[in-house]
């Protein structure tokens, strides 16, 4: 009888050991498509996000001081939860009063400006002004499109020295498919 009672024991084990590894391998396949789908929802959400991502770079490139006057230190942008996007932009300029015309440049009905204005950089070269803005922007409303409030066309760029290869240009002036 024990000898009966020992092998059912033994058999129930190995049964528990190989569901418990079977179990421990669901989990990993669990833990993966928890994972797919959390990109898979954040995708859906920006897709789904009313921002248009390049009028909202135009927008910006529109305001910002030329590059003789300004540079970005550091991009990003991002959805929100809330469907709202926000732009973070980090950057120099040479005068303080470039980064209050881009603030008041920016700020509009569906874009909102924050930031610490310009604070001084004493060991920047050629650019002696820091500023740090957030722009939170809201999203279109269902009628909306076409471009955000832009101010003025953007100038041509300048033509490329000859020989340096440049040549092709695109800018956000050109239709869709138009070269240079």
């Amino acid at each position: 009888f024990a000898v009966l009672v020992k092998f059912q024991l033994d058999r129930k084990n190995r049964i528990i050991g190989e569901l418990t590894a079977e179990l421990k391998s669901l989990k990993t396949n669990v833990d993966a498509v928890k994972k797919r789908e959390s990109h898979f929802k954040q995708v859906e959400q920006f897709a789904a996000g009313r921002i248009g991502w390049l009028d909202e770079l135009r927008h910006l490139s529109v305001h910002i001081p030329d590059a003789r006057n300004a540079i970005v230190t550091q991009f990003a942008g991002a959805l929100q939860a809330d469907g709202e996007g926000r732009i973070m932009i980090d950057g120099k300029v040479r005068t303080p009063d470039q980064v209050e015309s881009l603030e008041r440049g920016l700020r509009d009905e569906r874009h909102r400006v924050s930031g610490r204005g310009a604070s001084q950089d004493p060991a920047g070269k050629d650019y002696f002004w820091r500023f740090n803005e957030t722009i939170s922007i809201r999203p279109r409303t269902e009628g909306q499109t076409g471009s955000p409030s832009n101010g003025p066309p953007a100038p041509p760029p300048p033509p490329a020295p000859p020989g340096s290869g440049a040549n092709r240009t695109l800018t956000a002036e050109r239709p869709h498919g138009s070269q240079s």
